[in-house]
């Protein structure tokens, strides 16, 4: 007990035994990820098999528009384009057809998918869609 005393008292006055305590260094400051260097212009996908003349908000509800927002990945698997490196992607795996709400990463003209995402079968999507008006509501009531 009285040794433990002894080594309080010598920290609080900032001396120590030199085989009792570890001097810790402060970790060396992060260096940051910006650079002086410009990055390199951004450059249309190779993917997508046309280019997007229309705003989403002109395609609702109108089917003459639904050509102009669907473009073909690497895959041949059609897609419409959400914005923000999200994709609706529609496509076969293991022989059944998913619906695949789903966030990408990387480059713009290398995009794969990643984990955030959801892939709906037809009996799931045909139930969102039926339900699209109640979820509008319920959006609706929460914005105000």
């Amino acid at each position: 007990m009285a040794k433990r005393a002894k080594e309080e008292e010598e920290e609080e006055e900032g001396h120590s035994n030199p085989g009792t305590a570890e001097e810790v260094s402060p970790p060396p400051p992060k260096k940051s990820k910006k650079s002086s260097e410009k990055k390199p212009e951004k450059k249309p996908g190779k993917t997508k098999g046309s280019t997007k003349d229309s705003s989403p908000s002109d395609s609702s509800g109108k089917k003459g528009n639904v050509a102009k927002n669907v473009f073909t990945n690497a895959d041949g698997e059609k897609f419409v384009d959400l914005g923000k490196k999200r994709r609706v992607t529609v496509r076969s795996f293991k022989g059944s057809v998913l619906v695949d709400i789903r966030e990408f990463y990387g480059k713009d003209d290398d995009l794969q998918p990643g984990k955030k995402g959801i892939s709906l079968s037809p009996e799931q999507w045909a139930e969102l869609k039926a339900n699209a008006d109640t979820i509008d509501g319920l959006v609706k009531k929460l914005q105000t």
